[in-house]
């Protein structure tokens, strides 16, 4: 009796969970060009993005706490 409710919920988690589409998650947005918000950063690793920032001066940049502990 296990097995069969262990594999009922194994199939039903996979079915049940579905990848997010990179398209359309942004109701009524339109597409920004770089030159529009030239304070906003973006953290990449390998050409992937990882975190935001903010300038708030020319040299210094803020952002989430959790972008930056496993810096070391």
């Amino acid at each position: 009796m296990f097995r069969l409710v262990f594999t009922v919920a194994l199939i039903a988690m996979t079915y049940g969970s579905q990848v997010a589409q990179r398209e359309g998650r942004i109701v009524g947005g339109k597409d920004a060009e770089i030159e529009d918000h030239p304070y906003h950063l973006s953290f990449e690793f390998f050409d992937d993005h990882l975190c935001g920032a903010s300038l708030i001066r020319p040299n210094v940049a803020v952002t989430a706490a959790h972008c930056t502990q496993k810096l070391g």
